[in-house]
């Protein structure tokens, strides 16, 4: 499939051929009562482009918003939920567009001459105000941030190596991301403007995807350690103390996000027989089933539906 783990583009939700497994994809139950939007990204075959589709909890239905015969991928809801940012390669490179909850008024937000991938919103301390994104035009993958009022980008980050993968904080302040800086894949923290950076994770193999919880207490990723053939799905404190591995599963894991109450993560499982969105529970470990049917997917973005009484 689809994934550039080494080069730095990890199209959340792709899977290289090496992590195909022909083990029998095992039945889950559907999860139920889980609340909220899940936006994800998926090519029904291998010779279909991706799309974006949302799926509800509520009527346990998926929505497909886009249909221009480009991949659509890597899709990210607003914290109010009335928007998402994504990747398209409807001009020939990806590049960044924004569109309504519903699939209408989709509009080109970024333009550059090399590709723009993995968008992802300020959350409300800034009202969705910017947009982070990754570009490799310099070389290598570096962070950049687009500010929808004056918009213009710039980037904040600008080392000789890969930095990709930015994932805010809830609060809007810090941005978990993934880099090769000391020679392997780790996960690292920065202020919004690119300084104060911390290095969470110290695995010599591959660390990557992170997602915060809701509270922004804890970090969701995904890692190979030791002998173990497979991507499986780790936590850990926002300090990147108390790492702990949720899942051991036969399958690799990909794009992890969290439920709007933190108490469930879902995640796509890969496998030769086909892709799964998958939900585990974090305090029974008990894993669901979301949706399937797809060849694979490219991305997750799980937010919660506005409460009728706070709505004017």
């Amino acid at each position: 499939m689809c994934c550039h783990l080494a080069a730095g583009i990890f199209l959340s939700g792709c899977s290289t051929a090496s992590s195909i497994e022909s083990a029998k994809i095992p039945e889950y139950t559907v999860l139920e009562n889980a609340g909220g939007w899940l936006a994800y990204a998926a090519r029904k075959t291998a010779k279909d482009q991706y799309e974006i589709f949302v799926y509800d909890f509520d009527t346990r239905q998926s929505t497909q918003l886009t249909d221009n015969g480009f991949a659509d991928i890597s899709p990210n809801w607003s914290a109010d939920g009335q928007k998402i940012v994504y990747a398209s390669n409807v001009n020939g490179i990806y590049q960044i567009f924004t569109m309504n909850a519903d699939g209408s008024n989709q509009v080109q937000l970024i333009s550059s001459k090399t590709d723009d991938t993995q968008p992802a919103w300020q959350p409300s301390l800034y009202a969705a105000s910017r947009v982070s994104f990754q570009n490799n035009g310099n070389g290598d993958f570096d962070i950049y941030i687009y500010g929808l009022a004056d918009k213009t980008s710039r980037s904040i980050t600008s080392a000789d190596s890969q930095e990709t993968q930015a994932a805010w904080s809830p609060d809007g302040r810090r941005i978990a991301f993934v880099s090769n800086n000391d020679g392997d894949f780790d996960i690292y923290t920065m202020d919004e403007e690119g300084r104060e950076t911390t290095k969470l994770t110290q695995n010599a193999d591959y660390d990557s995807s992170p997602a915060w919880s809701p509270n922004g207490e804890k970090i969701a990723f995904i890692s190979k350690r030791g002998s173990d053939q497979h991507f499986q799905l780790f936590t850990m404190n926002a300090d990147g103390s108390q790492e702990t591995q949720i899942t051991q599963s036969d399958f690799t894991i990909t794009s992890p996000v969290w439920s709007p109450n933190g108490k469930i993560i879902a995640f796509i499982s890969e496998s030769s027989q086909g892709s799964l969105i998958l939900a585990i529970d974090l305090e029974t470990r008990k894993t669901y089933q979301v949706t399937g049917g797809f060849y694979d997917y490219a991305g997750l973005s799980w937010v919660g539906k506005p409460n009728p009484a706070s709505v004017n």
